[in-house]
């Protein structure tokens, strides 16, 4: 049977560590076996991911995201709901499926697992078993599963990532607060991953990028002020981020250090995502005013510089792709350690919630 033939293997329902074990090598050797001499262009897993939902809702739209990510990333996917105020049990959902890419069969295991009573409180206990050997774990923490789970020294030990989206808590300030405090006890690894962070990569860099022009260059030393909008009313990590990115890069000397102000837009949308920056900022007797607002699909920076006798003023506006769920995920699965420039911003930010 040639490797383009092969077919997905459903182990099906098992109930118990021992037997999620077991028919995760028995899927494997399935899939070798047919496979026969063709299984030198087969890729099996390069990395295991452990998904910590908070429900079952979450825990179905997180496995969709990994299924989606599989042609990319060859990973063992243990998506995870604990219960642990309900009843011990450890009850298991596997599956093995390759596809053809690129000429090769890339394969994904795929377990979905319901964990109630104490071993819910021990995730080490749990998931340490079902890791493949000498390949990286991390772990993905969906929804707003607890941190002190996600974080505990047992996660910590058992994986060398950790991505987390402090927009999707209630209260991201604090949010933020408790990934710096990790941040700063553990070092570099296990490295730390934000898709709120992810997310505003885009205003950073067209925010960087105003002042890289010789007429705008003077007055990235004079921002005074700045206004962060962003949706919804309770308060955004994404602008919290984007306050403690601009702040961490311009504490040097000589440099002002802006205040910053978050402003909700007040609508339904309770994302916290980022619709517009305005920064003001002085250079000797000249004054600016930087707008960078958008959409979905596009961005416009408008500026204009007032002193001198004179007034200028310019408008450009950019395409932009919003990068959904699969592509956050998929890129922090493809980074290498920690991200200093994050870990800046959120000391800043931290400082700055405060």
């Amino acid at each position: 049977m040639s490797a383009a033939a092969l077919e997905t293997v459903r182990s099906g329902h098992v109930s118990g560590l021992h037997a999620v074990t077991s028919a995760l090598a028995e899927m494997r050797g399935s899939m070798l076996r047919a496979g026969g001499d063709d299984t030198r262009g087969m890729r099996l897993s390069v990395l295991t991911l452990v998904v910590a939902c908070a429900d079952r809702a979450s825990a179905e739209k997180a496995g969709e995201v990994v299924e989606r990510m599989a042609s990319r990333h060859p990973t063992r996917a243990i998506v995870l709901v604990g219960d642990p105020d309900g009843p011990a049990r450890i009850e298991a959902d596997l599956s093995l499926s390759c596809s053809a890419t690129g000429g090769q069969q890339v394969c994904m295991e795929l377990v979905r697992l319901e964990v109630g009573g104490e071993s819910a409180r021990h995730l080490r206990s749990v998931v340490g078993p079902l890791l493949l050997p000498d390949v990286p774990a991390h772990l993905w923490v969906v929804g707003a599963a607890p941190l002190t789970q996600a974080l505990s020294p047992d996660a910590l030990e058992l994986c060398e990532r950790i991505i987390v989206d402090s927009d999707a808590y209630p209260d991201p300030a604090a949010t933020l607060a408790a990934v710096a405090l990790v941040t700063a006890a553990v070092g570099p690894l296990p490295a730390i991953g934000d898709l709120a962070w992810r997310r505003i990569r885009g205003w950073r860099e067209l925010a960087g990028r105003v002042f890289d022009t010789p007429e705008l260059r003077g007055f990235v030393q004079g921002i005074e002020d700045v206004e962060v909008r962003f949706a919804g009313t309770r308060p955004s990590a994404q602008a919290l981020l984007f306050g403690g990115w601009l702040r961490s890069r311009l504490d040097r000397p000589g440099f002002r250090l802006p205040s910053i102000t978050p402003i909700p837009d007040g609508g339904e949308d309770e994302g916290g995502e980022l619709l517009g920056v305005v920064l003001n900022a002085s250079h000797r007797d000249r004054r600016a005013r930087i707008e960078i607002s958008g959409d979905a699909t596009r961005r416009t920076t408008a500026v204009s510089v007032e002193g001198a006798m004179r007034t200028t003023s310019a408008t450009w506006t950019v395409g932009v792709e919003r990068p959904g769920i699969v592509a956050l995920v998929g890129a922090e699965l493809e980074e290498q350690g920690p991200d200093p420039m994050y870990a800046a911003a959120l000391v800043a930010a931290v400082g700055e919630a405060r």
